[in-house]
């Protein structure tokens, strides 16, 4: 039921309701009603915070007031609880307050071991418990490994590297003695989000790697980036393990044609990848550090850039 124009506008009341219900038509279905629901959000902190409404203590009880048949409270916390605490975000930042969904993936061809049927409903594949007639919608795997790291994120512990994975230096901890555009990498999708491996051989691309077509890993369960290389290409890998920080070597005697990169969960960009100072094929004044062009990451949603764009 939401109508919505072109431009910034106000809502309130049912158009607001309407607004963070809405999610036919949408990009992603459910997904895109959590994201409208986190602008919705974000939309309401930054009038709070630039309206003053949190240096007012009777604005603030007002607000909790009107809220307050929203809320679940455990026994122990307070609306006086909640007053005390809107007090003390009064100063806080709307671009330090982030919005993220616990990672996942769609159904794959891979998951009918579930005992399941499954239908493709406008290229989104639905789940048909068997012995039910109909479908009950379609299904979201959770991503583990980018689970893992959102969580460790939160509790400030490091990611827990991938069964099997090697222990290598930092990639960094060699020379880089072969140009990108003498290496083939091809990249395989480690976390399961859609389209990573492809936007990872694009950037390679942009960096002057030669590029195979990307595809999914053998798991969605890589917590660290992985360059897999046959024996006696470890310089080659070593390229692609400083254009992709924080991912490890590995020797990988199955790989037969240039380097095979998984991306896993602690991808975050390519960065640009200069000859060592020593390396024949070098200009005298380039290094190994990725220079000062490098592609950052994408910024991280807050309530001060979550504006909504559909």
């Amino acid at each position: 039921g939401f109508v919505g124009h072109d431009g910034d506008q106000i809502v309130a009341g049912d158009s607001a309701l309407a607004f963070v219900r809405q999610r036919h038509g949408l990009q992603g279905g459910d997904l895109g009603r959590i994201k409208r629901q986190q602008q919705f959000l974000g939309s309401v902190f930054r009038q709070a915070t630039q309206s003053a409404v949190l240096f007012n203590p009777i604005r603030v009880t007002n607000l909790l007031s009107a809220i307050k048949d929203a809320l679940t409270l455990d026994d122990v916390t307070s609306l006086t609880d909640l007053e005390k605490l809107g007090l003390r975000l009064r100063g806080l930042d709307p671009s330090k307050v982030s919005f993220e969904t616990i990672p996942q993936r769609g159904l794959s061809a891979s998951d009918t071991n579930l005992g399941d049927v499954f239908t493709d409903s406008g290229g989104y594949l639905e789940l048909i418990p068997t012995g039910q007639p109909q479908s009950v919608g379609n299904v979201q795997i959770l991503d583990q490994a980018g689970f893992d790291a959102m969580i460790n994120k939160l509790k400030g512990d490091s990611a827990t590297p991938s069964p099997g994975a090697s222990v290598a230096p930092a990639a960094t901890a060699r020379p880089v003695t072969v140009p990108a555009a003498q290496v083939l990498v091809t990249v395989q999708n480690g976390v399961g989000r859609t389209g990573l491996a492809a936007s990872v051989t694009t950037a390679l691309g942009k960096d002057g790697f030669r590029t195979g077509t990307p595809g999914p890993a053998d798991s969605t369960n890589y917590a660290k980036s992985e360059v897999h290389y046959a024996p006696g290409s470890e310089d080659s890998a070593q390229t692609v393990a400083t254009a992709v920080p924080g991912s490890v070597l590995k020797e990988d005697s199955s790989v037969t044609n240039g380097i095979v990169l998984i991306v896993g969960a602690n991808y975050t960009s390519v960065a640009p990848v200069s000859l060592a100072a020593d390396s024949p094929s070098a200009a005298p004044t380039q290094t190994v550090a990725p220079s000062a062009s490098a592609s950052p990451a994408a910024p991280a949603v807050t309530a001060a850039n979550n504006r909504c764009s559909y």
